[in-house]
C-alpha cells in the first residue's frame, strides 16, 4: 500500500492531537475529583457563613469611655434553650470603686452573669445598665477594650513573658509600664530572678511557669489594658495557698484604683 508524504503528515498531527487530548482529559479528570472533594468543605462554609449571619450581634453607636457612677443589672432573666430561668429576677448594683463577688454552687450562673455583663449574651428580659445607658445602646468594641477578663485556666503563648504581655494591649506600652503591671500582679520577683527576665519564653501555654506563676502574668495582662472592668471567673480555685494569697494581696491594690472588680 502506497502512502502519500501528505497523508502521513496528517496522520502524525491526528496522532500527536489525540495523545495531548489524552494528558487534557486526565487533568481534567483529576481536576473533576478535587472539586468534588472540595465540594462538602465549601457547602459547609457557606453555611456557616449563612449562621453567622442569622446570629450577627447587634449592637449601638454610643462610643464608651469609662465608668462614671455604676454598673447596674436591673430585674434581669435569662434562658438557655435547654434550661430555662438560669437566672431570674436578678437586681445588683456595682458603684465605681466597688469589688464584688458572685458566690454560688456550680451551675448557678455566674459564668452566665458574666457573659452578660460582656454583651456575649442578651438578657430574655430585663437590662444591664451602665450610667443610666443600657449597654445594648453601647458600642461593644468600645465598651470590650475597657474590660479585662481573667479566667480560672489562664492563656499564655509560646513567646516571651514581654511579647505576652504587649499583646494585650492597644497602643505601644514602655518597658517601665510592663515592671508596673508586673509589680501591680505580684509577679515582678519572680520575673526578675529569671535567666532571661522578662524575655524569658515562657513555653506552650506557659508550661514553663508554675500554676500561680502564670496566673500572675495573665494577671498582670489583664492589667495592661487599664481596664475600667476587670472581672475574675474563679481565678484562684486551681492555685495553691501560697499563690492564692499573691493574687489576693494584688487585687487589694487594685481595690485602690477606682475601677470596678468582679
Amino acid at each position: 500500500v502506497f502512502y502519500s508524504e501528505s497523508l502521513l503528515s496528517e496522520l502524525a498531527a491526528i496522532f500527536y492531537s489525540l495523545l495531548s487530548t489524552i494528558t487534557i482529559m486526565n487533568g481534567l479528570l483529576g481536576l473533576n475529583v478535587q472539586i468534588s472533594n472540595f465540594l462538602p468543605s465549601y457547602e459547609q462554609v457557606l453555611r456557616l457563613t449563612s449562621k453567622a449571619k442569622s446570629v450577627e450581634e447587634t449592637q449601638g453607636n454610643k462610643k464608651f469611655e469609662g465608668f462614671r457612677n455604676f454598673l447596674k443589672f436591673n430585674n434581669v432573666s435569662f434562658d438557655y434553650i435547654s434550661r430555662s430561668k438560669i437566672i431570674k429576677n436578678f437586681d445588683l448594683e456595682i458603684k465605681k470603686g466597688d469589688f464584688v463577688a458572685l458566690v454560688g454552687k456550680s451551675g448557678a450562673g455566674k459564668s452566665t452573669i458574666t457573659d452578660l455583663l460582656l454583651g456575649l449574651l442578651k438578657p430574655t428580659s430585663g437590662q444591664i445598665i451602665v450610667d443610666n445607658v443600657s449597654i445594648s445602646e453601647l458600642d461593644l468594641n468600645s465598651y470590650r477594650s475597657k474590660i479585662s477578663y481573667v479566667p480560672q485556666d489562664s492563656f499564655l503563648f509560646h513567646t516571651t513573658i514581654e511579647d505576652n504581655l504587649k499583646w494585650a494591649s492597644e497602643k505601644n506600652v514602655k518597658d517601665e509600664d510592663l515592671w508596673d503591671c508586673l509589680e501591680l500582679a505580684n509577679a515582678k520577683k519572680f520575673v526578675e530572678l529569671l535567666p532571661k527576665g522578662i524575655h524569658t519564653t515562657v513555653g506552650d501555654r506557659g508550661v514553663r511557669l508554675s500554676g500561680g506563676q502564670r496566673q500572675r502574668i495573665a494577671l498582670a495582662r489583664a492589667f495592661i489594658r487599664k481596664p475600667e472592668l476587670l472581672i475574675l471567673d474563679e481565678a484562684t480555685s486551681a492555685l495553691d495557698s501560697e499563690s492564692e494569697i499573691l493574687i489576693q494581696e494584688s487585687l487589694k491594690k487594685i481595690k485602690k484604683i477606682g475601677k470596678i472588680s468582679l
